[in-house]
Parts: structure tokens; C-alpha cells; sequence
């Protein structure tokens, strides 16, 4: 049997955790994320820094930990039982501790994460989401900002290329940067079957904002 302990310090407070399995620490988890998510939809957007966790988002923090630990115990018992005969359930039980691990990093950031931003010269946000396309003619997939019809009209260019060596954001006179945004995480991903034809990802969102 493995064990585990799991340690990091949380505003200057050192937490330590002795992995258990335990549903019980789970069901605190779903039931704290649940009421814990709400608390910071309204805060405002467009931070050029994280704000600090609060007592209820710190509560949620520590389950987290509880999970996370729980769900790499139950992945090692697992390989102990039956080795790889047990490798969806030792997948499954990677993937939620992953889960629980960036839902905790999101919090420690007060609900927060940073996302790429469109900026013009001064450094306004004129942008906050990427789409992403597949070329009709190559084939090839692409990622675009989409500006507002306002700049759009004056720019005379509504879909700007992303990327740092964007000619076209140097022309128009556009850079992107980060911002900090309340954010989520959720397992995404896309395709069906087992046989390399799925696949899955812990991926970080912008409140708001579908899984794509």
C-alpha cells in the first residue's frame, strides 16, 4: 500500500495532508466548490494582478488537497491490485486529481487565471476571446481574435491573426499581453471511443466562456 503527503504553504501557513481514500472528502469538496464558485463570478475583469484567496475559497483549497492526495492513493492501490488490468480506473483516477489540483491553483489565485488579451498602443483590452477555425482551403487549424464592429469599422479588419509575430497587430498598432480573469476548470475534450479515437484534458476557462 502507498502513502502519501501532500505540502504547500498558503499565505504564509504551511498545510500538510495524509492522503486517505475517502468519499466523505470528495462529497466536502463537490459540496464546497459548489457554494465557493458563486463568490467570485462578479468580481471585476480585466486585472493586471490576482486577488488573494478569502477564508471560504481557503476552506476549499485544503479539500481540494484532500481530493487530490485521495484520488493519487486510490491511482497507486489500484496499479498494487491488478497492475495495468486496472487502467481506467488508475486514467480516471489521475485525471480527477489533476482536476482537483488546478481547481486548487485557480483558487489560490482568488478565483482567478491568466488569459492572452488583445491590447492596443495604450494597453486598453480591445479583445478577450480566441476562435478557432480550420481553413477551408488547407485545412490547417487557425486561431483569431475578434475585434469589436466599432474598431472593426475604423480598422477596416474585424479577424486579427494571434501571436506575438503577428504582422498584422504590428500594423494596426496591436500587441497582446495577459490579464487575470475569474476562471473555472473542467475536463474537455473531444471524439469517441476508448481506441485513440478520445481524447481528455483538465483545461482552465474564462467564467462565461464554453469549453472550446
Amino acid at each position: 500500500m502507498a502513502s502519501y503527503t501532500f505540502e504547500h504553504k498558503i499565505q504564509g501557513h504551511r498545510h500538510t495532508i495524509d492522503a486517505e481514500t475517502s468519499e466523505a472528502a470528495i462529497d466536502r469538496l463537490d459540496a464546497a466548490t459548489r457554494g465557493d464558485q458563486r463568490s467570485y463570478r462578479l468580481l471585476p475583469s480585466y486585472r493586471t494582478s490576482a486577488p488573494k484567496p478569502t477564508d471560504a475559497q481557503l476552506d476549499t483549497i485544503y479539500a481540494l488537497d484532500e481530493a487530490a492526495a485521495a484520488h493519487a492513493k486510490a491511482k497507486a492501490d489500484s496499479f498494487d491490485r491488478c497492475d495495468t488490468d486496472g487502467f481506467l480506473s488508475q486514467w480516471a483516477s489521475g485525471i480527477n486529481g489533476e482536476l482537483a489540483r488546478t481547481k486548487r491553483d485557480i483558487l489560490l489565485n482568488g478565483g482567478y487565471a491568466q488569459f492572452r488579451v488583445l491590447c492596443d498602443g495604450e494597453g486598453n483590452v480591445v479583445a478577450t476571446k480566441v476562435h478557432h477555425f480550420t481553413n477551408q482551403f488547407s485545412f490547417a487549424p487557425e486561431s483569431r481574435w475578434r475585434l469589436p464592429d466599432s474598431l472593426a469599422d475604423g480598422l477596416g479588419r474585424r479577424w486579427i491573426p494571434t501571436g506575438d509575430k503577428s504582422r498584422v497587430q504590428k500594423r494596426l498598432g496591436l500587441h497582446e499581453e495577459t490579464r487575470w480573469f475569474p476562471a473555472y476548470a473542467a475536463i474537455a475534450g473531444g471524439g469517441k471511443g476508448l481506441s485513440g479515437c478520445a481524447s481528455c484534458y483538465v483545461g482552465v476557462f474564462q467564467e462565461g466562456q464554453p469549453k472550446d
